[in-house]
């Protein structure tokens, strides 16, 4: 029986692999910025993935509401560093 090692490789190792992720990744955090911004800039989509992220919040991870918002609003007033360069 041989013995297989893994190896750590970075993804930045395969430019079309660091390409896609680095895309996909954007899109992501994009989307996120998005759904954080103000009030009034949310469309009905937005307003129900906030909802249902406040509420993965409080059922899966134990958050009151009031913390599970405060979080939210933490990510939206940082969510600068999420901005591609």
């Amino acid at each position: 029986m041989t013995d297989h090692k893994t190896v750590d490789v970075p993804y930045t190792a395969f430019e079309p692999l660091k390409n896609a992720i680095e895309r996909y990744v954007s899109g992501r955090v994009k989307d996120t910025a998005r759904i954080l911004s103000s009030t009034s800039a949310r469309s009905a989509e937005d307003n129900r993935k906030l909802e249902s992220a406040l509420d993965r919040l409080v059922k899966d991870y134990g958050y009151c509401r009031k913390c599970a918002d405060e979080v939210l609003k933490e990510a939206e007033e940082t969510r600068d560093f999420l901005k591609e360069v």
